[in-house]
């Protein structure tokens, strides 16, 4: 996640550590040794990073639904709250995020979203 971020804190990191506390064993990889395909793969499957290389055509899409142009999904809720998925998870658990889940993924009506904000940090 910090080779995502906008702080330059994270520039100056250098390995990736995993710990798994029922073996007690911590592994370590330098990142510049990380496959850039495992990379892609996590950002974009697992912590929902999107992938602005792909290309989205309308033409395959066989349904469409007037309501799915509200229907924002985990990346663009991200992007609309500039944080992460841990955040937008956290807003939904502890501050009423009014998320819904829809095929196992998580998305949120555009004006819920707004509206939300407006009442959480008073912006208007």
């Amino acid at each position: 996640m910090g080779i995502h971020s906008i702080y330059n804190e994270f520039s100056s990191i250098k390995n990736l550590g995993i710990y798994n506390p029922r073996l007690n064993t911590a592994y370590l990889i330098q990142i510049a040794n990380i496959n850039k395909n495992i990379i892609d793969e996590v950002s974009n499957k697992i912590i929902g990073y999107n992938d602005k290389s792909v290309n989205f055509e309308l033409s395959q899409r066989v349904k469409f639904n007037i309501n799915d142009i509200n229907e924002l999904p985990m990346t663009e809720i991200m992007k609309e709250l500039n944080c992460s998925r841990y955040m937008v998870m956290k807003y939904y658990s502890k501050k009423g995020l009014p998320l819904y889940k829809k095929s196992n993924k998580y998305y949120i009506n555009r004006n819920d979203l707004y509206e939300w904000i407006e009442g959480i940090f008073g912006i208007t």
